[in-house]
């Protein structure tokens, strides 16, 4: 194997044989088919981690940044009962889901400077109490009897489906409902805040949306000035052609104009063709008629004439005899 030129051949489809015959071309093919069905085979080991992971990391949904280990009963001589057992077991086993995924899938509050310490204290308690791996088996049946459960309360309680318009009004009035007091660093309800603390809450929130704000724009301003790099040829051509088209819209709608007139002058030419042909027949008739009487009167001046000098010649030879 040592004496392959490169091992990028094994990326290709296209396996060409090397100094050594075929054993090398067939042996080259067999490792690629067998790292191949490595990285399958990693590939589904991935995704069925990914699936074995909570929802809240699978569809990155936002979690605490710490732990609240308040929420456990204390413990107590006191005897449990078996709802109050399973509530306890039910926190207990979502605190090592938190750490497990805080420890593994921190945030980005979690990774930065002020969460590594308590990552790395994290860390230390995940592994002395670790988070026990179910079978996909189990993780299938419990799924099943929560979708069970789930039907049971909805049909028991008269629920129907709740439309998106439903959901985000109730989703707004209980969040209406609780405040971030900044100088206690908590959430609490709004109406056990005093007037001080939510002036304090609405100018931290004020604060951070002007901060988002100035994010976004200094994101925006460098995206701009990279797409204006980007699409500064284009820019300029998609200008000159937009001047090209609004020049040739003006010559259209020019011509447009010109057609029309000419189609109006056309219109009305060929509603006066008639009328002059009619008064150029008369014309001509008219003129017709003219010399005819002029041709007529010169005929007879030509025989009154004649007559005239006819006459004339009888008298001179009258006169000379």
């Amino acid at each position: 194997m040592g004496k392959f030129v490169d091992l990028r051949i094994l990326s290709t489809y296209k396996c060409v044989p090397i100094a050594g015959g075929d054993n090398r071309y067939m042996e080259t093919r067999r490792l690629k088919f067998v790292l191949g069905s490595l990285l399958n085979c990693q590939t589904l080991h991935t995704e069925a981690e990914r699936k074995r992971q909570s929802q809240s990391v699978q569809r990155h949904l936002p979690r605490p940044s710490e732990l609240n280990r308040n929420i456990v009963r204390p413990t107590t001589e006191q005897p449990l009962s078996d709802l109050q057992k399973a509530e306890d077991m039910v926190k207990h086993e979502m605190l090592r889901m938190l750490c497990n995924d805080a420890v593994n899938h921190p945030t980005a509050d979690q990774a930065g400077k002020k969460g590594k310490a308590s990552i790395a204290s994290l860390r230390g308690e995940l592994e002395a109490n670790p988070l026990s791996k179910i079978a996909d088996e189990e993780m299938q049946e419990a799924r099943n009897l929560l979708a069970e459960e789930m039907t049971v309360v909805k049909n028991g309680m008269e629920h129907g489906d709740l439309s998106l318009e439903a959901y985000s009004t109730v989703w707004d009035e209980c969040y209406d409902q609780v405040m971030f007091i900044p100088s206690q660093n908590r959430i609490t309800r709004a109406a056990m805040a005093s007037k001080k603390d939510r002036l304090e809450s609405l100018e931290k929130k004020l604060d951070r949306n002007r901060g988002h704000m100035m994010k976004d724009a200094k994101r925006a301003a460098k995206m701009e000035k990279k797409l204006k790099v980007l699409m500064g040829g284009y820019q300029a051509r998609a200008l000159g052609l937009s001047k090209q088209m609004a020049d040739i819209h003006d010559q259209v709608e020019q011509t447009f104009v010109e057609m029309k007139t000419f189609e109006a002058l056309r219109i009305q030419e060929l509603q006066s063709i008639p009328r002059r042909l009619e008064s150029l027949n008369e014309a001509v008739t008219r003129q017709s008629e003219r010399e005819r009487e002029l041709q007529y009167r010169f005929s007879r001046l030509i025989v009154e004439r004649d007559i005239i000098f006819s006459g004339n010649e009888q008298l001179t030879a009258t006169v000379l005899v």
